[in-house]
Order: C-alpha cells, then structure tokens, then sequence
C-alpha cells in the first residue's frame, strides 16, 4: 500500500508522461477536485473520476506540456491520510515556456485520491 506522498509522486510522474488514464486510476470514483483560485470560465469544483478524466484530458491535449518539477517540498501533516507538497512546474504553450508555483494539498484513502485542491496564479502561464 502507497503512503500518500508515494501516490502524489505517482500522479506527478504520470502527468509529465502525459498518462491521462493513468492519473485517472489513482483517483476514487467520487473524487472531489478543486481549484480555488480558478480563472473565470473554468470550474473551481470537478466532481467524479470521468469529469476529471475528461478535463484532464481537455486540459493535457491543449497544446500545453508539461516538463519537470522543481523546488519540491513536502510538509508533514497530522492527518495520516493528507499531503501537503509545493513545487514549481515547469512547460511550454506552443508560443513560449512558464514555470508556475504551486501549492497541492491531497487527501488519499484506500489506495485513491478522495479529495485534491490546487493553489496556484492560473495568470503565470499566460503572461511568462
């Protein structure tokens, strides 16, 4: 059984790789994703593994890559089943390259993610 950071390790691996089904089996049926800070036109709550599977795959096929990640820290949680890990991603939108800081905060139970919020500026990548 993977400690959640391990899971969170796998899903960043699966997103550099572009493995869309991948990440989407690592996440529970009943996910909850959020993005609080989501910009205007996009959903700050996805619900359900196919809605994310759908938006991910939206997301990845964009004509964005992602490349690597950077500066990664993992906090410590009290919580057994939570993560907390900041990093800076690293991709390319056909016209030019970004790096956006973001802060994840990831729930794992049974094996899956049940809950994942992002924190990130989505305003980085376009004017980087």
């Amino acid at each position: 059984m993977p400690t959640p950071r391990e899971l969170i390790e796998r899903v960043h691996t699966l997103f550099l790789a572009g493995d869309v089904d991948g990440i989407a089996s690592l996440v529970a049926e009943d996910v909850v994703i959020e993005n609080p800070f989501a910009p205007a036109g996009h959903p700050a709550r996805v619900e359900g593994r196919e809605a994310f599977r759908a938006r991910l795959a939206a997301r990845m096929g964009g004509g964005i890559r992602f490349d690597r990640f950077t500066d990664v820290a993992w906090h410590p949680s009290t919580d057994p089943e939570v993560v907390v890990v900041e990093f800076e991603l690293h991709g390319r939108i056909p016209e030019h390259a970004f790096a956006r800081r973001y802060i994840q905060v990831v729930r794992v139970r049974d094996d899956r993610v049940i809950h994942w919020r992002d924190y990130f500026d989505p305003n980085v990548g376009a004017r980087t």
